[in-house]
């Protein structure tokens, strides 16, 4: 073989070695640039695995402080609720009363204003009691009613007419958050006599198991005072608009 042949392949056998080198350490560098994008990656998918849960922790921790700010008591709740749904509701006006002797005061939803700003006298719409996690709702006919403070008694209070030709008294009271019929009455006039010869008289009657007994004007006196004593009911004061009842409860 001639030398310069011999020097020929010895150039080419080095230019082998040298690639096959080259191609050897890329391999290497490859390989290891993978792995350590791999543990970058694993701790960047940690990171945000914990910054993930933290803000799901904070979330919830502040969705709970949310509940507990802005929770209402649950006889608060329970008239907001009622208030919500009551048709014309913006028309009436409100009054927070305490007829029997527990913390939680009865709603009583009246008549509201006229357009010259007066109260009008056109009776009770509903008046709303709240005991163990109940409502229970009295709604008398557009009439009035007095109330003893702290004494569990309500007074229905009905005329049938403009001039008062009969007078109802219909006393009830709060029995395990409901309201209760105790007893009444009602005092009428009529007349009486024949021909020409008429005249008027006022007639007293009172509920005995559920059957109205005709009794004189002292006994109805009697026993309205004995459930119901005179003079010790009023009526309720410090009346809110819908806006004023709905602040009030929230607060």
């Amino acid at each position: 073989m001639r030398k310069s042949d011999k020097l020929e392949m010895i150039i080419k056998l080095c230019s082998v070695s040298i690639i096959l080198c080259a191609c050897g350490r890329d391999s290497l560098v490859q390989e290891a640039d993978i792995e350590q994008w791999s543990s970058v990656q694993t701790a960047s998918d940690a990171c945000g695995s914990s910054v993930q849960k933290t803000n799901e922790a904070d979330l919830t921790s502040e969705s709970e402080q949310m509940r507990t700010d802005s929770g209402l008591a649950e006889w608060k709740q329970a008239y907001i609720n009622y208030l919500d749904n009551f048709a014309n509701a913006d028309v009436f006006v409100y009054s927070l009363i305490y007829v029997n002797d527990d913390e939680i005061p009865e709603l009583v939803i009246e008549s509201g204003y006229s357009k010259e700003g007066i109260l009008i006298d056109g009776g009770c719409q509903a008046l709303l009691t709240f005991q163990d996690h109940e409502l229970d709702v009295w709604k008398p006919v557009r009439s009035r009613f007095t109330y003893i403070e702290r004494g569990n008694r309500i007074c229905h209070v009905f005329n049938s007419r403009e001039d008062a030709s009969s007078n109802f008294d219909n006393v009830y009271t709060i029995e395990n958050g409901k309201w209760v019929y105790a007893g009444g009455g009602y005092w009428e006039w009529k007349q009486r006599g024949f021909a020409f010869i008429k005249y008027e008289v006022c007639e007293y009657y009172w509920d005995e198991d559920g059957v109205d007994i005709q009794v004189s004007k002292e006994e109805y006196s009697r026993r309205l005072n004995a459930i119901y004593p005179e003079g010790a009911g009023k009526y309720p004061q410090n009346h809110y608009r819908l806006e004023e009842i709905y602040s009030i409860l929230r607060n």
